[in-house]
């Protein structure tokens, strides 16, 4: 992951936190111990890269993995699941 991606993943990180403190209902039914990875619809690169990190914690560290779902100003936040083939 080059430097681009990695601006791009605090800029959204940044998004991602002020839209939770604005709207807290997005996290309701997360577990404290999950991973939450950020998935942009409009960067369809980033967003590949970024599952594929998901992807490496849920089958390296056995944890639940969430994908924050960004498109356009309103994030929602889901399961991401992994078939065993994948892993």
């Amino acid at each position: 992951m080059g430097n681009k991606d990695i601006k791009e993943n605090f800029t959204l990180s940044s998004q991602f936190s002020e839209y939770v403190v604005h709207h807290p209902v997005v996290m309701q039914g997360i577990p404290q111990s999950a991973r939450i990875v950020l998935i942009p619809e409009e960067n369809k690169k980033l967003a590949e890269k970024n599952k594929k990190i998901a992807h490496e914690i849920a089958r390296k560290q056995h944890r639940k993995v969430y994908g924050a779902i960004k498109k356009g100003d309103r994030w929602t936040v889901k399961k991401l699941e992994f078939s065993l083939a994948e892993q």
